[in-house]
This record gives C-alpha cells, sequence and structure tokens, in this order.
C-alpha cells in the first residue's frame, strides 16, 4: 500500500491534459471502452465488457451520492485516461486507473493521479490518500512519481480457474 497526505507535480506533467468529471454517457461509454482495451486475457472479453459497465454504473452512485468523483483526462477532446478517486471517513482511494491504449507513455496516468490528488486533499475532504497493488505492479511508479510513499505490504492469493474461460 501507497499513502500520501501532500503530492507533488511530477516530472512527466501533461500540461495539454484537460482533467475534469465526465459529464455525459457517451465520456463514460469511452472510458468503459479505454479500460476493456487496456484489460487483461484472465478473463473472457465478454466478462470484462459486463464487468467494467457494472462498475461504472455503481462509479456514478457512488459519485451521486457525493463519495467522489470519476475523472477524465482529455487530449484535443479525446479521453485519453481516467481514474476513479472516492473516499469514506477522511481517506481517499483511486480506483481503475488506465489509459487508452493510443495515449500510453504520454503522462496521462501520472498527471490524471497528481490533479485528482491535489484536488481532492485540497477539498479538506481527506487526510490522506491511499492505493493498493502488488509491490511490483507497474502503477506504482506512477504514484511515488507524484510523492506516494510505501507504508504497508499485504500478501493475497487468488486464482484464476482458466478451464472456465477458455
Amino acid at each position: 500500500m501507497l499513502s500520501a497526505s501532500s503530492v507533488n507535480r511530477p516530472l512527466k506533467y501533461n500540461s495539454e491534459l484537460e482533467v475534469r468529471g465526465l459529464e455525459s454517457e457517451s465520456e463514460w461509454e469511452e472510458m468503459i471502452h479505454a479500460q476493456f482495451a487496456s484489460s487483461h486475457d484472465n478473463l473472457p472479453p465478454s466478462e470484462w465488457e459486463r464487468f467494467y459497465r457494472t462498475q461504472a454504473l455503481r462509479y456514478q452512485a457512488m459519485e451521486r451520492a457525493g463519495f467522489g468523483q470519476w475523472y477524465g483526462g482529455f487530449l484535443n477532446g479525446q479521453l485519453a485516461g481516467g481514474l476513479g478517486l472516492f473516499h469514506h471517513q477522511r481517506v481517499g482511494r483511486f480506483q481503475s486507473v488506465s489509459t487508452a491504449p493510443d495515449f500510453q507513455r504520454r503522462g496521462v496516468c501520472q498527471t490524471l493521479v497528481y490533479e485528482a490528488s491535489r484536488r481532492l486533499l485540497d477539498s479538506g475532504a481527506v487526510d490522506h490518500l491511499v492505493m493498493c497493488a502488488a509491490p511490483d505492479y507497474h502503477a506504482i511508479k506512477i504514484y511515488e512519481a507524484v510523492g506516494f510513499k510505501r507504508q504497508l505490504t499485504e500478501h493475497g492469493v487468488y486464482w484464476w480457474d482458466k478451464s472456465h474461460h477458455s
């Protein structure tokens, strides 16, 4: 787990990226497609699509209830990536950070993480933010680039039964 109570602008900040909340059903649809395009191959495509659509409905309900926001990063009006940042009891946690395949390696995720973090911390709604991932997960570098520090290592076990998903 990584944690931060303040953030720093990353070196790979993309000043052309417009960071804002998703504003329409078509933007949510773009987000679902971006997540789907970067999903893993441990589930069939139809299951990933169903998963992302179900999650989008949950995140929209959480947003309406005041528990956070889903941010999109737009380059020239096109969705380049997105993330959810939701909070409870003064702690914010990231959800499903992703970059559309055509926009990778342009600082999209670092800029999104920084901007969403800064905005939520500045709002006074949280005292700190957390990000949970495996210790060797590539995204940890994104969070460390904006000032997150490793705090705790948790271990878990999961099983993907590929015989049911062939």
